[in-house]
């Protein structure tokens, strides 16, 4: 399952302690805006908020639901905000915070977390790396496209954003998750905090439309366990109902690709990473 690429500036920058001078996070920080195309997610320490409305929580990069936290930077999304009750706000921070989610909220209820990244740019050095990512993420398609274009089997690029998003309660569970109208996004139908849910129903949108037939992955882990992981197929209406477990987080992730027509230098394909997390109440 391990798709790595060539990265540029793939260090070690996560593991960075608040003790360290403040320039030296910043000066660190600017090299991790290109990272491995795998799963992006937020991941909050907290789902279920009771007493304090205060959230905190970790933006990850990885695989299997396990991954390396990024700091706070404005230059790395271009959005990161909060819906609650049809309503948005910013998630604000200073450059270098970790962890990276730092918000009060202000009414009791469910709330929406969303944040999508600006462009990073992957490298594959062969075409069996291209071959593993798009055969793992349903996207196998793209190897005869690639090849019928006429594009070069190694050392060729290609672009990726990303769009994550995580469910929140403050007090109670009321509400209900909403299209932020990010391009690519997971959007939880149903709402799987209240009365006890046994399953989730999910749509997948691209572009306000439903990205049919594309694959949807699903991480879960209890607090104890390593995550497992299955995939569906979406329906005609880019849908899909999920069994739950109590106690159990998960982790919902799609990606759509896309030609990018031009010089064969320059990347030639742009890949969309939608995902959800949430936590069931035990």
């Amino acid at each position: 399952m391990d798709y790595d690429c060539v990265i540029v500036f793939n260090t070690g920058c996560f593991v960075i302690h608040t003790a360290i001078r403040r320039t030296l996070i910043v000066a660190t920080f600017l090299f991790c805006n290109v990272v491995n195309a795998h799963e992006a997610w937020l991941e909050p320490f907290d789902y279920h908020l009771e007493k304090s409305p205060r959230v905190s929580g970790n933006i990850r990069v990885g695989q299997l639901f396990r991954g390396n936290t990024q700091l706070y930077n404005p230059d790395n999304f271009e959005r990161f905000e909060v819906f609650h009750n049809g309503k948005s706000t910013k998630v604000k921070g200073r450059l270098g915070d970790l962890p990276a989610i730092k918000f009060k909220l202000k009414q009791p209820g469910l709330h929406t977390f969303v944040y999508q990244s600006t462009g990073s740019v992957i490298h594959y050095p062969t075409w069996k790396k291209f071959v593993d990512f798009t055969n793992n993420e349903g996207l196998t398609w793209a190897q005869k496209s690639h090849i019928e274009r006429g594009l070069p089997s190694e050392n060729f690029s290609e672009v990726f954003v990303r769009y994550a998003k995580t469910l929140i309660d403050w007090k109670t569970s009321e509400g209900q998750d909403i299209a932020s109208g990010m391009p690519f996004e997971i959007l939880a139908l149903s709402n799987p905090y209240q009365d006890n849910a046994t399953e989730i129903e999910v749509q997948v949108l691209w572009q306000g439309s439903p990205y049919a037939k594309g694959q949807l992955t699903i991480f879960r882990k209890s607090k104890d366990s390593s995550a497992e992981r299955t995939a569906v197929v979406l329906d005609s209406e880019g849908k899909a109902r999920l069994p739950l477990n109590a106690g159990f987080s998960y982790l919902l992730n799609s990606v759509l690709i896309e030609p990018i027509p031009g010089k064969k230098k320059a990347p030639v394909w742009r890949s969309h990473w939608a995902s959800m997390t949430f936590q069931t109440k035990e």
